[in-house]
């Protein structure tokens, strides 16, 4: 089995002001997969033509990785990466990394239980290459991927420890220990940047600590560590960006006193010379974190989730568009006390060709009347009506028809004109050039051709069909599960109030430790 059949499910549509201050605003629509309980350690890439890719991991079936392509509309591919990769309930793969690039093509990192080894799969023209980084219980049960001069680069965590591997040729990899104090036990939930003078800054927790954890490579290759220390017990997921001239954002949670609730969302910004930790909420926020850096500023989704004995339950997703000036969120979803329960995991935020927003995430609903529960993997993307690859928003910009895909009828799409040929979407010529963006991170699409990976067609493991039939027959949401019980912005039936989100940008005093 190679495929995952399946039509995407059009789950709920929702409007989300994405530019802060000005009247622009994107209507984000929710599409879930099919298969149920098959959207373990998710991570997210948008190519240049606005295809959006997805690594993910089956619970059930056969515990395998899965790469799954969602064009314009509701099209969807998916292909084995890896054959039983996780264990149910035993040893399970909670984290993967997404990584393309035009030069070094389509890679996924992720544990693998039945090595035990960390693993990087390649796309290549005849399917997917298996290569092993690193061998042991637990190797890279986190890991990030990133181009390093040119070569494939891995960070991951091992044994209490932060790793790095270079691949040097097929199946041929250099690791070595970047960070290792002793007592500690650091890189999980590990991501990556580079800043423009080509240091390279990890984030990753110190979970002995209870703290976030900093790792800087200076452009001649010399490493250096901080534990930044607050008030808290922090670092959940962890995910850091470049900041402004020479720094680092950092947003991460802090981690709960006890189990059922989380507990904040903190920005840490700074150098190697010093750190300082910001409380963006002081609510039940900050156990699952995507961010991305846009024009305008740091762009985060984060869940809620609150089980209170006093204060009752409520699951939600927040989105934040101009951080650290604007630390007011946006509900994207809201689910109150009365509501059937709905824990977001596992969530992953890039932009699209255009700057705009795109996260996924896992929605674990809880059994709620009739309905016996599930787990679905939802992509969250600017809405697109007429599915010719162009938002609607875009389309606004270009003159061009929301409604049809080939605003000037000359057989090729809004959005192939756009992205691919570079023509004008509403007549003859070349793009036109309409200056600045009207939409906050909104940008033209890159007109060089190199920067678009080629990834090629979709690639099929030679596996067998034994294991397929089970994650095929997994089912998708029943259509009534659209209705009443799906909580929308501002109509959360009783759950949290909207502006219960600390506003004030308080700061959370910290120490920078060598």
């Amino acid at each position: 089995w190679g495929k995952v059949e399946g039509k995407m499910v059009r789950w709920l549509a929702v409007v989300v002001c994405l530019a802060w201050g000005s009247a622009a605003a994107q209507d984000l629509e929710r599409f879930c997969l099919p298969q149920n309980d098959a959207g373990y350690g998710l991570s997210l890439r948008v190519t240049a033509d606005n295809r959006v890719h997805i690594a993910r991991v089956f619970r059930i079936g056969g515990g395998h990785l899965v790469h799954t392509t969602l064009s314009p509309g509701e099209a969807q591919d998916s292909e084995i990466v890896a054959m039983r990769v996780s264990r149910l309930a035993i040893d399970e793969v909670i984290d993967t990394d997404l990584f393309v690039d035009a030069d070094l093509g389509l890679h996924v990192c992720s544990y693998d239980a039945s090595g035990p080894a960390l693993r990087v799969a390649s796309r290549g023209p005849e399917g997917w290459v298996l290569e092993t980084v690193a061998e042991g219980p637990r190797a890279g049960d986190a890991c990030a991927l990133f181009d390093d001069g040119g070569r494939l680069a891995v960070l991951f965590h091992q044994d209490g420890m932060l790793r790095m591997g270079t691949r040097r040729g097929a199946d041929d990899w250099q690791v070595v220990d970047i960070d290792a104090p002793a007592g500690a036990d650091v890189g999980h939930d590990v991501s990556v940047t580079r800043l423009a003078d080509g240091a390279l800054v990890a984030a990753h927790r110190d979970a002995q600590a209870g703290a976030l954890r900093v790792s800087w490579r200076d452009p001649d290759g010399r490493w250096s560590h901080q534990t930044v220390a607050g008030e808290h017990r922090a670092g959940v997921s962890p995910r850091v960006v470049v900041g402004r001239a020479d720094e680092v954002w950092v947003i991460h949670g802090v981690e709960p006193a006890a189990p059922g609730s989380d507990a904040g969302l903190l920005l840490t910004v700074g150098t190697p010379a010093g750190f300082r930790t910001t409380i963006v909420s002081a609510t039940e926020t900050g156990g699952s974190i995507g961010a991305v850096r846009g024009v305008a500023g740091l762009h985060v989704v984060t869940r809620e989730l609150r089980r209170s004995a006093v204060f009752g339950a409520s699951d939600a997703l927040h989105y934040y568009g101009q951080l650290p000036e604007h630390t007011a969120p946006t509900p994207i979803e809201q689910y109150g006390s009365n509501q059937q329960r709905h824990t977001f995991r596992f969530i992953d935020l890039t932009l699209d060709a255009f700057g705009l927003p795109v996260f996924v995430a896992l929605d674990e609903a809880a059994p709620f009347g009739a309905d016996q529960g599930s787990g679905y993997t939802c992509v969250w993307r600017p809405s697109d009506r007429d599915a010719d690859g162009l938002p609607d928003t875009i389309e606004g910009r270009y003159g061009t028809d929301p409604l049809d895909a080939d605003s000037d009828d000359d057989g090729r799409t809004d959005g192939d004109e756009v992205l691919v040929d570079f023509t004008d979407p509403n007549g003859e010529g070349e793009l036109p050039d309409l200056g600045p963006a009207l939409v906050v991170d909104a940008a033209p699409p890159a007109r060089d051709a190199a920067a678009r990976a080629d990834l090629g067609p979709p690639m099929r493991d030679a596996a067998s069909t034994e294991d397929a039939a089970a994650e095929r027959d997994a089912g998708a949401p029943a259509d009534g599960a659209t209705g009443a019980d799906a909580g929308v912005a501002g109509q959360d039936g009783g759950g949290v109030d909207d502006g219960a989100v600390d506003r004030d940008g308080g700061t959370m005093a910290a120490d920078s430790a060598g």
